[in-house]
């Protein structure tokens, strides 16, 4: 039942050859095109295959290069990055992020690295607090994951996420690790009608697996609930990166066109004035219409009252 056993994430530092310390993404070896890179970017997916066996993400089309994607996603400084989509769309909170570093597999590391064959290898560490909205147990988890990038050329580059939480029931009893694929598609092929079609942008695939170091009588129900949220969040990443990339390739214009202009002006006069009356919004035909009953409803009370009157003046 000890499935964890023998098993150690597949990550180590392969140092790049002749670069600067400051440089970012940009850590690829000369001739990174050469068999040795992308055989060692396929032995990775198969890898990736043959132990992970869940799939949280099928194939999400991208379009962007890997460059594009690390520099508006994953580097320290990317617009979009992990953790604000962890804040402003999952809800998690206490949020600290390390900067990237050069993976290095110094004595007491927590975990153990390994020769990948990739041309850019860094790590860093995320710790926060995720609610939970389980009718039983804690409100949050504290949670720690740590990152792994990896370039493997202009073919692809994974993202590999271990994740542990504390201050939960069996805690202590698992952990979670995921690789998020990115995979280059800058190819060419042949149509039907033997013309040359060329397809861009990159993949993006995600799977995930739970490692148990202990037994849990909870553990089905950590299987459902983690590979149930794990989908449910990677598939709302995955529709950030789509509408993120899309809002950057719309063109902007510094005025609109005449046509848009009038167009414009149209929709103000076409849209009818709404009041607001006890909270609800009402059009001026129904303010008015409810200004008519309640008159004539006054001036019936008043002619009722009058009438009450004179029949008591009669009775007296």
């Amino acid at each position: 039942e000890d499935e964890a056993e023998g098993v150690e994430m597949n990550m180590i530092h392969l140092p790049s050859r002749g670069e600067k310390e400051n440089v970012e993404e940009k850590e690829i070896m000369d001739g990174d095109d050469n068999i040795h890179v992308l055989k060692a970017w396929r032995n990775y997916i198969n890898e990736t295959e043959e132990i992970l066996k869940d799939v949280v993400l099928e194939e999400l089309h991208l379009s962007c290069n890997l460059d594009t994607f690390y520099n508006n996603f994953i580097a320290d400084d990317a617009a979009h990055s992990i953790p604000s989509f962890q804040k402003d769309n999952i809800g998690d909170y206490d949020i600290e992020v390390t900067s990237w570093q050069k993976t290095e597999n110094e004595d007491g590391n927590e975990i153990k690295y390994r020769k990948s064959g990739a041309t850019s290898d860094k790590i860093r560490t995320v710790t926060f607090t995720h609610p939970l909205s389980h009718t039983m147990g804690p409100s949050s988890a504290k949670t720690k994951k740590v990152h792994r990038f990896q370039r493997f050329g202009s073919h692809g580059s994974c993202l590999e996420i271990r994740t542990n939480c504390y201050g939960i029931p069996a805690a202590d009893c698992f952990y979670l690790e995921e690789r998020w694929l990115f995979e280059s598609k800058n190819t060419s092929s042949s149509n039907d009608n033997g013309d040359e079609e060329k397809e861009g942008g990159i993949t993006m695939r995600c799977k995930l697996q739970i490692y148990y170091v202990k037994s849990t009588m909870f553990r089905g129900f950590i299987d459902k609930n983690t590979k149930a949220e794990c989908k449910s969040w990677c598939e709302e990443y995955g529709k950030m990166l789509q509408k993120s990339l899309q809002s950057e390739a719309e063109p902007t214009s510094s005025a609109p066109s005449p046509s848009t202009t009038e167009q414009h002006l149209h929709n103000i006069q076409g849209v009818e004035k709404k009041y607001t009356l006890c909270g609800i919004n009402i059009s001026k035909e129904v303010l008015l219409s409810i200004i008519l009953v309640l008159m004539l409803a006054s001036t019936l009370l008043v002619g009722f009252c009058l009438f009450l009157h004179s029949k008591v003046k009669t009775l007296e």
